[in-house]
């Protein structure tokens, strides 16, 4: 029996794409035992994956933490855990601590990802190096599985996951019909460091406004706790239109009445991807929502402005990225750091609603050819 320890703590979106790593795994070794390490806010999820017979969790704020006194407390944690030696180890973070995290701990033939090449760090790791903008993560993990499984996998095995272990209806939607919704993520996102205020787009209300003027369907909106602050905004700028237009204001009203209902902060994560897993159509930014709602196939469109959309794009067939071009875009550098914005946010505040909803309607279009 064949022992793999995988290590990605997070975040959500990363975690759909290094996942299809676990299919991969069991379709050439099916009585392999596979050990995840992930961050105690996605334990429960993985926990519901057939695929992985363990589930270590740590604390990420610990373990991120500034005080070396936390960081070594939480190691001393995970060691206590791990077995002593495992066929092969897989890193899916591309820092020196992860490395050293499991190579002072445990025995076996180590994986990870690298920005570049490392003479030194290659004796004791084998490198799949992916240069920072350049390679979608996703395609990333698979270049990694390939070269640890010693195989050549298809983009659409690769893509092609089982995703039954996660229901496709959760009973959250408004509709006794159970009809498919358009999902929406208005957040930025965050991970355990930061929020990313740079990813949010400002202009989601005067979108959802126009979104209701353009199709029938109901509308929900799903997000972490920490971006309700931006569902009020939203709302606020729902209930006063800036126009006269009488159809306009009761199209509005219909919209917060009967169709638009708020989900953020009120899933769990499985519920929310059951959620994401039933939708007709997802719109939102670069973030974990956008990632497995592609995942599961669902036509989507990502908004991007300061992340890369080749680094961290979609693969789907029925998926679309937008962003507005500026010099400065994407200013984020797969380097942990979003940078103060000098240039009034222009990649997010310069992409205008009607740019969303055109490629919405196309898309729409394109679907029922």
């Amino acid at each position: 029996m064949a022992k793999f320890l995988i290590l990605k703590t997070g975040a959500l979106g990363d975690l759909s794409f290094l996942l299809p790593a676990v299919d991969q795994i069991r379709k050439r070794d099916p009585q392999a035992r596979i050990t995840w390490i992930v961050g105690n806010t996605y334990a429960a999820l993985l926990r519901k994956h057939p695929g992985i017979q363990q589930v270590i969790t740590v604390n990420e704020k610990n373990l991120f933490h500034k005080s070396i006194f936390l960081r070594c407390y939480e190691a001393l944690k995970l060691w206590l855990h791990l077995d002593s030696r495992y066929d092969q180890i897989w890193i899916g973070h591309r820092t020196l601590s992860a490395l050293l995290l499991l190579r002072l701990r445990v025995f076996g033939k180590i994986y990870q990802l690298t920005r570049a090449p490392s003479p030194l760090l290659s004796f004791f790791r084998n490198e799949v190096m992916i240069p920072p903008l350049s390679t979608q993560e996703g395609l990333g993990f698979k270049k990694l599985t390939e070269k640890a499984l010693q195989c050549s996998i298809t983009l659409p095995d690769w893509q092609e996951a089982d995703t039954s272990w996660i229901p496709s209806y959760c009973g959250l939607q408004p509709q006794e019909s159970h009809r498919p919704a358009i999902v929406i993520h208005v957040g930025g996102g965050a991970n355990q460091k930061t929020e990313f205020e740079l990813k949010k787009w400002p202009h989601w209300g005067h979108f959802l406004r126009e979104l209701a003027r353009t199709t029938s369907d109901d509308i929900i909106l799903v997000g972490a706790p920490n971006e309700q602050d931006e569902i009020q905004r939203i709302f606020a700028t729902l209930e006063s239109p800036n126009t006269q237009d009488t159809k306009n204001i009761k199209d509005t009203q219909l919209l917060i009445q009967k169709r638009l209902i708020s989900q953020v902060g009120k899933t769990s994560i499985l519920e929310l991807l059951s959620l994401l897993k039933s939708a007709k159509f997802f719109i939102g930014v670069d973030s974990g929502p956008l990632h497995w709602a592609d995942s599961f196939g669902i036509p989507s469109i990502g908004i991007y402005g300061p992340t890369s959309s080749i680094s961290w794009g979609l693969l789907g067939k029925k998926s679309r990225v937008l962003f507005h071009s500026v010099p400065c875009s994407p200013c984020y550098r797969d380097n942990g750091i979003f940078p103060i914005c000098s240039f009034h946010h222009r990649c997010m505040t310069d992409l205008s609603p009607k740019a969303v909803m055109d490629l919405f309607v196309n898309s729409m279009l394109s679907l029922k050819e």
